[in-house]
């Protein structure tokens, strides 16, 4: 098991140690001072549902990410 750097909460084995979970509590965003929780986001955070996958990517391009398709 493994541990959730934010609450604690545990995780499986094997997965990547998330700094925060959706069981963490609400705190202030670091670059914004607005709270951010896993139920409400503070204003930096973009939502990306129903967006086409080219306007995804080209999101990402702005900050050099990319995203790749897995065969």
């Amino acid at each position: 098991m493994t541990a959730c750097r934010g609450c604690g909460a545990a995780f499986p084995a094997g997965l990547p140690t998330p700094d925060r979970c959706g069981d963490c509590p609400p705190r202030p965003c670091p670059d914004c001072g607005e709270v951010d929780g896993s139920d409400e986001h503070c204003s930096c955070w973009i939502s990306l549902d129903g967006m086409a996958m080219a306007d995804i990517k080209g999101l990402l391009a702005c900050a050099d990410l990319s995203v790749e398709r897995r065969s």
